[in-house]
């Protein structure tokens, strides 16, 4: 697969060419061939390579993002999708400015793809519709306020396809049952009979960071003896995580569940608990929070963190094959607009298996073509999630 990555100066890393046009008529042919020419601009471009331009509000090597784009990568070398990447090192301003440049570019690409970060994502919706070219929101979508504006998908912006992000209510819920279950097994109550958990989020304002608390508060409302007794907050920062824990647990001794919604937290959690008291993780208290990054799997492997969430970077992939079928006329809004991925549990009977596969780069074992509707026209829905993906192996 040819790519293109650039930084956020726009400078450009490795590139091939993508694709070769001719003019093959002249004179009373002319209108032969723009009337050709208007069939193949629509979205069925079985003619010639899909086109992707994905871009990260994060710099080369983000963890999260680094394994998105791999992910992305190789679904495209499978559908035989161009991609070229572009990073905006944590400057919104200039992945904003990307954008423009590359859809102002007399080789446009036929979709951009971006996440809906820090609420930037109707205005870069806009430039999409501005300059004519498809786009898809991934990982993260508008906000509530902010979708009231835009009526959805289709709607103002007739260019905005779509959008496939992970399904944080849910990812959040089970994370908590799983936990609140697994102490009753146990018998990690506290002195009132009752289950206590604390927890931490980066953000009061985060979407996703709410849509897991909600599905926490929801399952601490289904588990009769479970009690959300502290929710701190801790900017998604290991050693604010402890700070904040060290004040929880002083007002809640008797809480033996930490959940929190995203790794570094959870670290900082399980630090705090060891240094600070007399618990120890994974044994007299239980932790659990998303992403499978390099640290919190060695953290499970450890046995201290109990249960982990992840496998959202495989929206990256699912955007891929949602294009992809949009190109070849196999329209994704047949089946939904919007698009959830399901997470993925990693607890303490699969994550021995799991680690090595997930701490790896190379996802060119994983048959995306299963996954596409076009290739395919038997599937009913996608079925996007991180266990679909994982046993989606190459025969």
């Amino acid at each position: 697969m040819s790519s293109i990555v650039t930084g956020s100066a726009g400078s450009e890393l490795s590139a091939s060419p993508w694709r070769v046009r001719s003019i093959l008529a002249v004179g009373l042919f002319g209108l032969l061939i723009a009337s050709a020419a208007a069939f193949w601009a629509g979205p069925a471009r079985a003619a010639e390579r899909v086109h992707v331009a994905v871009f990260s509000p994060e710099p080369v090597g983000d963890p999260f993002w680094a394994r998105t784009l791999d992910f992305m990568e190789a679904a495209a070398a499978d559908l035989g999708v161009f991609l070229e990447s572009h990073h905006a090192d944590g400057d919104l301003d200039a992945m904003r400015a990307q954008i423009e440049r590359v859809l102002t570019r007399n080789d446009r690409p036929d979709y951009v793809v971006f996440p809906a970060s820090e609420r930037v994502g109707p205005y870069l919706l806009d430039l999409a519709e501005r300059y004519g070219v498809y786009a898809l929101l991934m990982n993260a979508g508008l906000s509530d306020d902010q979708r009231d504006v835009t009526g959805g998908p289709r709607v103002r912006y007739s260019r905005w396809l779509g959008q496939i992000t992970p399904d944080d209510l849910l990812g959040g819920y089970l994370l908590a049952r799983n936990m609140f279950r697994y102490a009753h097994g146990r018998g990690l109550t506290g002195p009132s009979g009752r289950i206590q958990l604390i927890g931490m989020t980066n953000s009061a304002a985060d979407e996703r960071a709410l849509d897991r608390i909600a599905g926490l508060e929801l399952a601490a409302k289904e588990y009769y003896r479970g009690d959300i007794a502290y929710m701190g907050l801790a900017g998604g920062s290991k050693s604010k995580a402890q700070q904040v824990l060290q004040r929880g647990y002083e007002a809640n001794p008797g809480a033996t569940l930490f959940w929190s919604t995203d790794d570094m937290m959870a670290l900082g959690m399980i630090e705090a608990l060891t240094k600070r008291t007399r618990r120890l993780p994974g044994s007299d208290v239980i932790v659990g929070g998303f992403y499978w990054s390099p640290w919190a799997l060695q953290s499970m492997v450890d046995g201290r963190l109990s249960f982990l969430m992840g496998g959202h970077f495989m929206t990256g992939g699912a955007a891929i094959v949602m294009l992809y079928d949009h190109a070849m006329g196999k329209d994704f809004a047949a089946i939904g607009k919007e698009q959830r991925l399901g997470f993925g549990l990693l607890h303490a009977g699969n994550v021995r298996q799991l680690a090595p596969v997930l701490g790896q780069r190379n996802w060119s074992w994983v048959d995306f073509r299963r996954f596409s509707r076009a290739l395919n026209p038997e599937r009913g829905d996608y079925n996007f999630s991180a266990s679909a993906f994982l046993q989606a192996r190459k025969q």
